[in-house]
């Protein structure tokens, strides 16, 4: 079977993202990283732990082409150093560029916004990685600035309703509910992610529904996936 088609991402943005979050973090390492990130609650580890975590996840899913979620989560090592987080990102990236190279035309796989396409797990990737990176940075005050055609394309890919005439990185940190964006009302918080394929997207915001699925089940009759909320 064919590879995976991409569009505007490719498998080796993941680890662009995250060998440049490696980079604005790697002086840091000594510091002290149970501080805030940025605005968030959790602390420096928590939050590039949880950002592996997420795309370590992202690759399981991909690979298994599951519709029904995954009872799993990563979690840090207690005695983990700062360097370790710092690869455990850069590694996870990798593996889920691997697979989104690796697998076929056509694979979809569980999210609770929906059944993701090897594109969108690689948007999403970028973006975990990339905004809490962000948010890192601003806990131990090191400097972080991604590159700017990287966050526009993912901006692009996930968040197709945004404004494309503003920077890249300024937009995905605005659609993160990270900063402001001149002229440009909030977000909110009720915004869904668009993982699946560009196509399926119907040009409204998604929104987060009230119970979030726990697998999704095609729908011959109306050619779409379809959210189920009950287990089995």
């Amino acid at each position: 079977m064919a590879a995976a088609p991409f569009g505007v991402l490719r498998p080796d943005d993941v680890v662009t993202a995250a060998e440049a979050a490696a980079a604005a973090l790697g002086s840091s390492t000594a510091r002290d990283w149970t501080v805030p990130a940025g605005t968030l609650e959790w602390d420096v580890r928590t939050t590039l732990a949880h950002a592996a975590g997420a795309t370590a996840k992202y690759a399981l899913c991909l690979a298994s082409g599951t519709s029904r979620f995954i009872a799993l989560r990563s979690e840090q090592y207690a005695d983990a150093t700062n360097d370790d987080l710092l690869h455990a990102l850069v590694s996870t990236a990798r593996a889920l560029r691997q697979v989104a190279v690796a697998v076929p035309d056509g694979r979809r796989a569980f999210h609770v916004a929906g059944m993701a396409d090897a594109e969108g797990f690689v948007a999403m990737g970028c973006t975990e990685i990339l905004v809490h990176a962000h948010d890192a940075a601003s806990g131990v005050g090191a400097a972080f600035d991604p590159p700017d055609d990287l966050c526009r394309r993912a901006v692009s890919r996930l968040f197709p309703w945004t404004p494309a005439d503003t920077p890249g990185w300024a937009t995905l940190l605005w659609a993160c509910g990270r900063r402001a964006l001149e002229a440009h009302p909030a977000p909110g918080d009720d915004w869904e992610w668009h993982c699946a394929p560009l196509d399926e997207w119907d040009g409204t915001v998604p929104k987060a529904p009230m119970e979030l699925p726990r697998a999704w089940r095609f729908d011959d009759s109306r050619r779409r996936w379809q959210p189920v909320t009950a287990p089995g």
